[in-house]
């Protein structure tokens, strides 16, 4: 059974019963702060002052509180309980979801391992922070951000409302963090994936200018870093025809510089006048940016790559 306090709900123990949930703890949630009515053994969270994992007890506000994150970052009921169940959690989603193929391409402990600790630090930490009283955004000329913690309050009801349907409230609320924690998971899992299976298609690539993918995988956090030479990167694109996408000089989301742009007369130009530049039918469109474009055929994609990094090349 797991307990929590009635009246006023707060992110953070919503978001402990949802990693309990997630991680296969489905037990029924009871609001009370009456302790003597809960059974030993039971899941105690934000509620009874007491935190020890060894009896299921997952409270913070006991004098001293429930101890640091390695940045300083307190632990409220949140991330007490995603300490101890975070992997059991993405565990139990993760195998819910990856197809059973690509579960054969990549190390799933490994998977999941660096998936809590991108939660911990994209959902959980800030959501902690803000129940110990941290303020974590500032917003600019006061236009702070709606947070994950401002929708969950929503769900309280005002004072003008009977306080008898905040139980109701609650499993709504739940719900909704239920959703969150699962989104938050499967995406985080799309980065890490990505990279495994990135490193496993160009094992065999890395001193390549050009880069060839059989299938599109975000790949920027991964080419930019271990292919020193790669200038373009091949793939087919969901639509079915093909990609030649430009290698920026960093990671892909901190840098948009490129360290080959496509050629400048290719940019922004017709289909027709593409075909009469490179002597390539297949060009679909050349990005005014100069950093992707795109062909019907796999052999257009190569031919219009070598073509590029040969123009790239003759204007060193």
């Amino acid at each position: 059974m797991i307990y929590t306090h009635n009246g006023i709900m707060h992110t953070d123990e919503l978001g402990a019963i949802a990693t309990l949930r997630c991680a296969g703890i489905s037990d029924q949630v009871i609001r009370t702060r009456d302790l003597k009515k809960i059974p030993n053994g039971s899941f105690l969270i934000d509620l009874g002052m007491e935190y020890d994992e060894t009896s299921n007890k997952f409270d913070h506000h006991q004098q001293g509180g429930a101890g640091l994150r390695a940045n300083g970052v307190p632990y409220a009921s949140f991330g007490l309980v995603w300490k101890h169940f975070g992997l059991q959690a993405v565990s139990q989603t993760l195998s819910l979801v990856i197809p059973h193929e690509l579960m054969q391409e990549i190390d799933f402990n490994i998977l999941v391992s660096k998936v809590v600790d991108l939660v911990d630090a994209s959902l959980v930490q800030g959501i902690d922070a803000r129940d110990n009283g941290i303020k974590t955004h500032h917003g600019l000329n006061n236009a702070s951000p709606y947070t994950v913690s401002d929708v969950i309050s929503a769900f309280n009801a005002p004072w003008y409302i009977n306080q008898n349907d905040n139980d109701l409230l609650f499993q709504e609320a739940l719900n909704k963090m239920i959703s969150i924690l699962k989104n938050e998971i499967v995406n985080q899992s799309g980065a890490v994936l990505a990279d495994q299976v990135v490193y496993s298609m160009i094992k065999d690539q890395d001193d390549n200018k050009i880069i060839i993918l059989d299938r599109f995988v975000p790949w920027g956090n991964v080419i930019p870093q271990k292919c020193a030479n790669a200038l373009y990167v091949v793939f087919k694109d969901i639509t079915g025809s093909y990609r030649v996408q430009a290698v920026p000089v960093g990671i892909k989301k901190e840098s948009f510089e490129l360290r080959a742009p496509l050629p400048t007369a290719w940019r922004g130009k017709t289909r027709d006048e593409l075909a009469q530049i490179t002597r390539c039918e297949d060009i679909i469109f050349v990005h005014n940016a100069g950093f992707i474009m795109g062909t019907t055929s796999y052999e257009s994609a190569i031919y219009c790559a070598e073509l590029a990094v040969s123009v790239h090349e003759g204007n060193k």
